[in-house]
Protein backbone atom coordinates (compact mmCIF):
# COMPACT_ATOMS: atom_id res chain seq x y z
CA UNK A 1 0.00 0.00 0.00
CA UNK A 2 1.36 3.03 -1.06
CA UNK A 3 2.50 5.77 1.60
CA UNK A 4 -0.06 8.56 -0.05
CA UNK A 5 -3.20 6.50 0.23
CA UNK A 6 -2.22 5.67 3.67
CA UNK A 7 -1.60 9.27 4.85
CA UNK A 8 -4.23 10.04 8.10
CA UNK A 9 -3.68 13.01 10.75
CA UNK A 10 -2.40 12.87 13.78
CA UNK A 11 -4.04 14.17 16.70
CA UNK A 12 -3.74 16.11 20.18
CA UNK A 13 -0.13 17.24 18.93
CA UNK A 14 -0.77 20.33 21.33
CA UNK A 15 -0.92 17.70 24.71
CA UNK A 16 2.86 16.44 23.59
CA UNK A 17 4.34 18.46 26.09
CA UNK A 18 4.43 19.98 29.71
CA UNK A 19 4.28 23.47 30.48
CA UNK A 20 7.24 25.44 32.24
CA UNK A 21 5.87 25.65 35.55
CA UNK A 22 6.78 21.95 35.90
CA UNK A 23 9.98 21.88 35.46
CA UNK A 24 12.62 20.28 37.51
CA UNK A 25 15.00 23.38 38.32
CA UNK A 26 15.45 24.11 41.57
CA UNK A 27 15.08 28.05 40.98
CA UNK A 28 11.91 29.84 41.50
CA UNK A 29 10.12 31.09 37.90
CA UNK A 30 9.08 34.37 37.33
CA UNK A 31 5.80 35.73 38.26
CA UNK A 32 3.60 35.54 34.60
CA UNK A 33 2.53 39.02 33.13
CA UNK A 34 -0.88 40.51 33.49
CA UNK A 35 -1.96 40.11 30.09
CA UNK A 36 0.18 37.68 27.18
CA UNK A 37 -0.11 36.81 23.84
CA UNK A 38 1.60 33.55 23.04
CA UNK A 39 1.76 31.07 20.18
CA UNK A 40 2.30 26.94 20.46
CA UNK A 41 3.32 25.16 17.12
CA UNK A 42 3.73 21.08 16.84
CA UNK A 43 4.63 19.14 13.65
CA UNK A 44 4.90 15.82 13.94
CA UNK A 45 4.61 12.23 11.82
CA UNK A 46 2.91 9.29 12.98
CA UNK A 47 2.52 5.45 12.18
CA UNK A 48 0.07 2.90 12.55
CA UNK A 49 -1.98 4.39 10.91
CA UNK A 50 0.79 6.84 9.06
CA UNK A 51 0.00 10.62 9.27
CA UNK A 52 1.36 13.90 9.25
CA UNK A 53 -0.34 16.91 10.60
CA UNK A 54 0.86 20.64 11.69
CA UNK A 55 -1.14 22.53 15.00
CA UNK A 56 -0.82 25.49 15.65
CA UNK A 57 -2.63 27.81 18.63
CA UNK A 58 -2.81 31.35 19.14
CA UNK A 59 -3.94 32.07 22.97
CA UNK A 60 -4.90 35.45 24.77
CA UNK A 61 -4.29 34.91 28.54
CA UNK A 62 -5.57 37.43 31.00
CA UNK A 63 -3.74 36.43 35.13
CA UNK A 64 -6.25 36.22 37.47
CA UNK A 65 -4.16 36.77 40.52
CA UNK A 66 -0.27 36.87 41.83
CA UNK A 67 1.00 34.81 43.95
CA UNK A 68 4.20 32.74 44.38
CA UNK A 69 3.03 29.47 45.52
CA UNK A 70 4.34 26.77 42.70
CA UNK A 71 0.92 25.45 42.59
CA UNK A 72 -1.28 28.50 41.88
CA UNK A 73 1.15 31.11 40.17
CA UNK A 74 0.62 30.15 36.61
CA UNK A 75 -3.10 30.55 36.33
CA UNK A 76 -4.87 32.57 33.51
CA UNK A 77 -8.61 33.26 32.14
CA UNK A 78 -8.37 33.42 27.75
CA UNK A 79 -9.26 32.15 24.61
CA UNK A 80 -6.57 30.66 21.59
CA UNK A 81 -7.48 30.14 18.17
CA UNK A 82 -6.17 26.93 16.84
CA UNK A 83 -6.14 25.96 13.24
CA UNK A 84 -4.68 22.32 12.36
CA UNK A 85 -3.61 21.09 8.61
CA UNK A 86 -3.13 18.01 7.07
CA UNK A 87 -3.17 15.93 4.23
CA UNK A 88 -6.57 15.01 5.30
CA UNK A 89 -8.15 17.16 7.28
CA UNK A 90 -8.08 20.79 7.54
CA UNK A 91 -9.75 21.96 11.26
CA UNK A 92 -10.06 25.46 12.44
CA UNK A 93 -11.58 26.94 15.68
CA UNK A 94 -10.67 28.03 18.99
CA UNK A 95 -11.38 27.24 22.71
CA UNK A 96 -12.34 29.49 25.91
CA UNK A 97 -9.98 28.32 28.93
CA UNK A 98 -9.89 28.81 32.41
CA UNK A 99 -6.93 28.07 34.60
CA UNK A 100 -7.22 28.43 38.29
CA UNK A 101 -4.17 26.87 39.43
CA UNK A 102 -0.97 26.14 37.61
CA UNK A 103 -1.77 22.30 38.13
CA UNK A 104 -5.63 22.22 36.45
CA UNK A 105 -6.72 24.01 33.24
CA UNK A 106 -10.14 23.57 32.09
CA UNK A 107 -11.48 24.56 28.79
CA UNK A 108 -14.27 24.36 26.01
CA UNK A 109 -14.05 24.85 22.22
CA UNK A 110 -16.08 24.53 18.95
CA UNK A 111 -14.45 23.80 15.49
CA UNK A 112 -15.25 23.02 12.37
CA UNK A 113 -13.93 20.05 10.45
CA UNK A 114 -13.72 19.86 6.66
CA UNK A 115 -12.18 16.13 5.09
CA UNK A 116 -11.11 16.49 1.69
CA UNK A 117 -12.26 13.49 1.06
CA UNK A 118 -8.43 11.85 0.12
CA UNK A 119 -6.31 9.41 1.90
CA UNK A 120 -9.02 7.52 3.69
CA UNK A 121 -11.61 10.46 4.84
CA UNK A 122 -14.07 10.80 4.69
CA UNK A 123 -15.41 7.33 5.57
CA UNK A 124 -18.72 6.69 6.97
CA UNK A 125 -21.27 3.52 7.75
CA UNK A 126 -24.91 2.58 8.72
CA UNK A 127 -23.54 1.12 11.85
CA UNK A 128 -20.46 -0.05 13.55
CA UNK A 129 -21.18 -3.79 13.26
CA UNK A 130 -20.94 -3.29 8.89
CA UNK A 131 -17.78 -0.50 9.88
CA UNK A 132 -14.72 -1.73 7.89
CA UNK A 133 -11.60 0.78 7.85
CA UNK A 134 -8.62 -1.52 7.72
CA UNK A 135 -5.34 -0.42 6.18
CA UNK A 136 -6.51 -1.81 3.04
CA UNK A 137 -10.40 -1.70 3.56
CA UNK A 138 -9.35 2.41 3.55
CA UNK A 139 -7.55 1.68 0.28
CA UNK A 140 -10.23 0.13 -1.56
CA UNK A 141 -12.91 2.37 -0.48
CA UNK A 142 -10.37 5.40 -1.56
CA UNK A 143 -10.04 3.68 -5.11
CA UNK A 144 -13.28 2.54 -5.51
CA UNK A 145 -14.36 6.49 -4.23
CA UNK A 146 -16.32 5.81 -1.58
CA UNK A 147 -14.93 8.60 0.31
CA UNK A 148 -16.12 12.09 0.16
CA UNK A 149 -15.85 15.64 0.88
CA UNK A 150 -17.87 17.14 3.67
CA UNK A 151 -17.77 18.71 6.89
CA UNK A 152 -18.24 18.01 10.42
CA UNK A 153 -18.99 20.27 13.51
CA UNK A 154 -16.63 19.02 16.80
CA UNK A 155 -17.92 20.55 20.39
CA UNK A 156 -14.86 19.90 22.74
CA UNK A 157 -15.07 19.72 26.65
CA UNK A 158 -10.97 19.25 28.14
CA UNK A 159 -9.85 19.31 31.31
CA UNK A 160 -5.57 18.73 32.68
CA UNK A 161 -4.62 17.93 35.42
CA UNK A 162 -0.55 17.89 36.95
CA UNK A 163 0.39 16.26 40.05
CA UNK A 164 4.40 16.58 40.73
CA UNK A 165 6.20 15.09 43.55
CA UNK A 166 9.99 15.97 43.12
CA UNK A 167 10.83 15.67 39.33
CA UNK A 168 8.35 12.83 39.19
CA UNK A 169 5.11 14.08 37.46
CA UNK A 170 1.77 12.71 36.66
CA UNK A 171 -0.26 14.34 33.93
CA UNK A 172 -3.93 13.90 33.13
CA UNK A 173 -5.51 15.19 29.92
CA UNK A 174 -9.28 14.30 29.08
CA UNK A 175 -11.30 15.57 26.29
CA UNK A 176 -15.07 14.70 25.65
CA UNK A 177 -16.07 15.53 21.75
CA UNK A 178 -19.18 15.78 20.78
CA UNK A 179 -19.31 15.71 16.65
CA UNK A 180 -21.92 16.16 13.74
CA UNK A 181 -21.28 15.32 10.61
CA UNK A 182 -23.10 16.17 6.82
CA UNK A 183 -22.71 12.34 6.15
CA UNK A 184 -24.22 10.14 3.04
CA UNK A 185 -28.02 8.97 3.67
CA UNK A 186 -28.25 6.42 6.17
CA UNK A 187 -25.01 6.80 7.77
CA UNK A 188 -24.96 7.09 11.60
CA UNK A 189 -21.37 6.74 12.09
CA UNK A 190 -18.24 7.80 10.70
CA UNK A 191 -14.25 6.87 11.13
CA UNK A 192 -12.54 9.54 12.70
CA UNK A 193 -8.16 10.16 10.99
CA UNK A 194 -7.68 12.49 13.65
CA UNK A 195 -7.63 9.72 16.68
CA UNK A 196 -8.05 6.54 14.44
CA UNK A 197 -11.41 5.70 15.85
CA UNK A 198 -15.34 5.04 14.72
CA UNK A 199 -17.30 7.85 15.71
CA UNK A 200 -20.57 8.00 16.36
CA UNK A 201 -22.33 11.23 14.31
CA UNK A 202 -24.08 13.64 17.04
CA UNK A 203 -22.90 11.50 19.68
CA UNK A 204 -19.60 11.77 22.15
CA UNK A 205 -16.20 10.10 22.34
CA UNK A 206 -13.74 10.31 25.13
CA UNK A 207 -9.94 11.01 24.35
CA UNK A 208 -8.01 10.54 27.64
CA UNK A 209 -4.35 10.32 27.97
CA UNK A 210 -2.11 9.37 31.10
CA UNK A 211 1.47 10.12 31.33
CA UNK A 212 3.61 9.73 34.16
CA UNK A 213 7.35 10.63 33.71
CA UNK A 214 10.82 12.49 35.12
CA UNK A 215 11.23 15.35 34.47
CA UNK A 216 15.02 16.53 34.44
CA UNK A 217 16.95 19.87 35.08
CA UNK A 218 18.16 19.99 31.73
CA UNK A 219 15.78 19.74 29.12
CA UNK A 220 15.58 15.84 29.13
CA UNK A 221 11.89 14.50 29.80
CA UNK A 222 11.02 10.45 29.87
CA UNK A 223 8.06 8.08 30.91
CA UNK A 224 5.13 6.42 29.83
CA UNK A 225 2.04 6.96 28.67
CA UNK A 226 -1.40 4.94 27.93
CA UNK A 227 -4.54 6.17 26.21
CA UNK A 228 -8.08 5.49 26.18
CA UNK A 229 -10.06 6.22 23.53
CA UNK A 230 -14.25 5.36 23.80
CA UNK A 231 -16.97 6.54 21.96
CA UNK A 232 -20.40 6.23 22.97
CA UNK A 233 -23.08 4.98 20.47
CA UNK A 234 -26.77 4.28 20.65
CA UNK A 235 -28.58 0.74 19.83
CA UNK A 236 -28.53 2.24 16.40
CA UNK A 237 -25.06 3.12 15.97
CA UNK A 238 -24.06 -0.11 17.35
CA UNK A 239 -25.80 -2.40 15.28
CA UNK A 240 -25.58 -6.14 15.58
CA UNK A 241 -23.19 -7.90 17.17
CA UNK A 242 -19.90 -8.06 14.68
CA UNK A 243 -18.99 -11.52 13.44
CA UNK A 244 -15.18 -11.00 14.14
CA UNK A 245 -16.89 -10.42 18.29
CA UNK A 246 -14.79 -6.93 18.22
CA UNK A 247 -15.63 -3.73 20.20
CA UNK A 248 -15.20 -0.72 17.78
CA UNK A 249 -16.40 1.58 20.72
CA UNK A 250 -13.18 1.17 22.71
CA UNK A 251 -8.90 1.44 21.76
CA UNK A 252 -6.11 1.71 24.32
CA UNK A 253 -2.70 1.53 23.83
CA UNK A 254 0.37 2.43 26.24
CA UNK A 255 4.21 2.64 25.35
CA UNK A 256 7.40 5.01 26.53
CA UNK A 257 8.00 8.82 25.80
CA UNK A 258 10.87 10.60 25.95
CA UNK A 259 11.36 14.50 24.97
CA UNK A 260 14.68 16.37 25.32
CA UNK A 261 13.91 20.75 25.07
CA UNK A 262 17.09 22.72 23.70
CA UNK A 263 16.56 25.41 25.53
CA UNK A 264 13.76 27.79 27.90
CA UNK A 265 13.75 31.47 27.84
CA UNK A 266 10.70 32.56 29.47
CA UNK A 267 8.96 35.35 27.66
CA UNK A 268 11.63 34.94 24.51
CA UNK A 269 9.20 35.28 20.71
CA UNK A 270 11.36 31.66 20.00
CA UNK A 271 11.09 29.38 22.76
CA UNK A 272 11.32 25.57 23.72
CA UNK A 273 12.01 23.60 20.81
CA UNK A 274 11.71 20.76 21.86
CA UNK A 275 11.95 17.20 19.81
CA UNK A 276 9.29 14.41 20.93
CA UNK A 277 9.53 10.76 20.44
CA UNK A 278 6.38 8.41 21.54
CA UNK A 279 5.45 4.72 20.97
CA UNK A 280 2.27 2.97 22.20
CA UNK A 281 1.49 -0.89 21.82
CA UNK A 282 -1.94 -1.61 21.17
CA UNK A 283 -3.55 -2.99 24.10
CA UNK A 284 -7.33 -2.80 21.91
CA UNK A 285 -8.32 -1.65 18.92
CA UNK A 286 -10.63 -3.53 15.79
CA UNK A 287 -7.59 -3.73 13.37
CA UNK A 288 -4.58 -2.98 15.40
CA UNK A 289 -3.81 -5.03 18.38
CA UNK A 290 -3.80 -8.52 16.13
CA UNK A 291 -6.33 -8.68 13.79
CA UNK A 292 -5.11 -6.46 10.75
CA UNK A 293 -1.94 -5.27 12.34
CA UNK A 294 0.74 -7.01 14.48
CA UNK A 295 0.50 -6.43 18.04
CA UNK A 296 3.83 -5.87 18.20
CA UNK A 297 3.94 -3.34 15.81
CA UNK A 298 3.36 0.31 17.79
CA UNK A 299 1.80 3.41 17.10
CA UNK A 300 4.73 5.78 16.90
CA UNK A 301 5.11 9.72 16.54
CA UNK A 302 8.13 12.18 16.18
CA UNK A 303 7.19 15.78 16.38
CA UNK A 304 9.38 18.95 17.02
CA UNK A 305 7.31 21.23 19.05
CA UNK A 306 8.29 25.32 19.46
CA UNK A 307 6.67 28.44 21.54
CA UNK A 308 7.08 32.22 22.11
CA UNK A 309 5.32 35.21 23.57
CA UNK A 310 4.18 37.74 21.15
CA UNK A 311 3.47 40.69 23.16
CA UNK A 312 3.22 40.86 27.20
CA UNK A 313 1.60 43.45 29.44
CA UNK A 314 2.09 44.99 32.62
CA UNK A 315 4.17 41.96 35.01
CA UNK A 316 3.29 43.72 38.10
CA UNK A 317 1.29 42.89 41.23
Amino acid sequence: MSLRLRLAPLALLGGLLFAPEVRADAGPPPLPPARRITYENAIGLRVNPIGLEEQLTVSYRHRMYASDSLVLRDNHIGFAFMPTLSPAVLRMGGVLEVRPATVLNLSVGAFQATYFGAFGSMRSFPNATVAAYSNDELKDAQDAELTYLTSAVELQARAQALAKVGPIVLREDAVLTYQEARLHDGDRVFYNTRIDQLVPDEGLTLTSDTDLVYLSDFGLVAGVRGTVLKSFLDADQVGPARPDGEDTTLAARVGPLVAYTFFDHPGAAWNKPTVVAMTGFWLAHPYRAGQDVSQGFPWAILALRFEGELWRGDSKR
